[in-house]
């Protein structure tokens, strides 16, 4: 089976979303950066990231954002890191996450 490298971090701008992304590009996966406010990450492109703008209180943003992600990747993990949440998926839509599991390879 082939695992997907690449992955979806929301809340990107500080915290635990910064220091996620920063540790998982350092091992090698493809990481997509989001924020609101694509300028507050700008720094996490230099370090290899991709961002995308994204707010977790709009849902097309949301599909809008991980639409793009999907567009460039086959498969992807999400994890959201905002409000202090430590839940990989809290702040997805459901139809994002159901669409997600139904294209993820099965063991």
């Amino acid at each position: 089976m082939n695992v997907s490298k690449a992955v979806l971090i929301t809340g990107c701008s500080s915290g635990i979303g910064w220091a996620t992304a920063e540790r998982l590009v350092d091992v090698g996966w493809r990481v997509y950066v989001t924020a609101r406010n694509v300028e507050k990450i700008a720094l996490l492109e230099q370090r290899g990231c991709d961002l995308l703008p994204l707010d977790v209180t709009d849902e097309e943003s949301m599909i809008s954002a991980v639409d793009e992600v999907e567009r460039r990747e086959v498969t992807m993990g999400c994890s959201s890191t905002t409000q202090g949440t430590a839940s990989p998926t809290s702040g997805i839509p459901s139809r994002v996450l159901v669409a997600d599991q139904r294209r993820s390879p099965r063991p």
